[in-house]
């Protein structure tokens, strides 16, 4: 009753009870286009949280830069999947 699967018993996407964010974010990604995104979105999250940490971790001041370079990134990527949703919701 704890889990379930948004595509099928063989899906990539799991969801359990408390993953809500992750859940709206699948829900959000109808299109093939802004499940890529997601994916994307994702990915380029955690290498920024990875480069902040050992950045902070080591003091060096270039992968905290470059991990600040990837979250810029991250929000033109999220302004992406806003455009697409906007985009459905127009039709």
């Amino acid at each position: 009753m704890g889990t379930g699967s948004l595509h099928g018993n063989s899906g990539i996407f799991r969801s359990t009870r408390g993953n809500t964010f992750l859940r709206s974010l699948i829900i959000m990604g109808s299109s093939s286009n802004s499940k890529k995104l997601i994916v994307m979105v994702v990915l380029t999250s955690s290498y920024f949280l990875v480069e902040l940490i050992i950045g902070y971790l080591y003091k060096s001041l270039s992968l905290v830069a470059d991990s600040f370079h990837m979250l810029s990134d991250v929000a033109s990527l999220i302004i992406g999947l806003v455009s697409i949703k906007v985009r459905t919701k127009a039709r």
